[in-house]
């Protein structure tokens, strides 16, 4: 029995040996040092590169804050565009009851109920 391969499956097959590579040049790749002045100079806590430090500090704070203020952003936005269609079909609801026929209250509905004749209540009262 023999089973047709998805266009997935086949993507996958065809990508499985790059990945492989790829994979293995990332892990066998040494830590690079961007110069080796500036990571001697910071480990030596130099004072010229106090700033250099501080610098490192508040891009991990941006790095560490932005997903979060872009996750509230599209909350938010998501909150806005719920309340405003909401209102908006809030708005739309007595245009539409105004051309068909009004619910009836509890009492009103009791009353326009059709009453049973009694030739009829005398056939379910015999049965």
């Amino acid at each position: 029995m023999t089973m047709k391969r998805t266009i997935f499956q086949s993507c996958v097959r065809a990508a499985a040996p790059l990945l492989l590579a790829v994979a293995m040049v990332f892990s066998s790749a040494h830590t690079v040092s961007a110069c080796p002045t500036c990571s001697d100079a910071v480990a030596a806590n130099d004072p010229e590169h106090e700033h250099m430090v501080k610098g490192y500090f508040y891009s991990i704070l941006f790095m560490m804050g932005v997903p979060y203020t872009v996750f509230m952003c599209f909350a938010g936005y998501m909150y806005w565009e719920v309340k405003k269609a909401r209102a908006r079909n809030a708005a739309e609801v007595p245009g539409d009851l105004s051309n068909s026929k009004k619910p009836l209250a509890p009492a009103a509905a009791a009353a326009e109920t059709p009453s049973v004749d009694s030739a009829q209540s005398r056939e379910l009262v015999e049965v």
